[in-house]
């Protein structure tokens, strides 16, 4: 054997296993964390389109009593149809259909709206082909509601 080339033994548990084991718990962590965060985002979505859902059905209620309130001030359909669509366009809504019904000494008005969920990923799921349509639906949802 010669002299000048040294032989290097290794010995268990002596540096470097650590180092092996850290690298394995910050990806581990980086992994946790990414997961949690895609979690974290389609949470929001479904919560933002579920608070789109419920407040639209609020509004098209509440813009139907304030059609019903102008109508008794000034018995004009249109000024009752241009007071729910300002309500609901104030409350980032669209009006889409307005119906009023004046029988039997009632005065009915049905309002129907329409709105958009903002959402980070989910409006992206709506260009897949068999659920897309069900998730087009979901984030512009069409709710309608009356003053009775």
């Amino acid at each position: 054997m010669r002299a000048d080339v040294m032989s290097r033994s290794r010995v268990p548990g002596a540096g470097g296993g650590g180092l092996r084991h850290q690298g394995g718990f910050i990806r581990g962590a980086i992994v946790l964390f990414v997961v949690l965060t895609v979690v974290g985002v389609f949470l929001l979505d479904i919560l933002s389109v579920y608070t789109a859902h419920r407040m639209l059905g609020e509004q098209a209620r509440a813009a139907a009593a304030a059609s019903a309130t102008t109508y008794v001030q000034f018995s004009d359909d249109a000024a009752a149809r241009q007071t729910a669509a300002q309500y609901l366009s104030a409350r980032g809504s669209t009006l889409v259909k307005f119906v009023s019904n004046h029988t039997n000494g009632l005065n009915v008005f049905t309002v129907t709206a329409k709105r958009v969920a903002k959402t980070y990923v989910l409006h992206y799921f709506a260009k897949l082909p068999k659920i897309g349509g069900w998730i087009d639906r979901q984030l512009h949802p069409e709710v309608s509601g009356d003053n009775q």
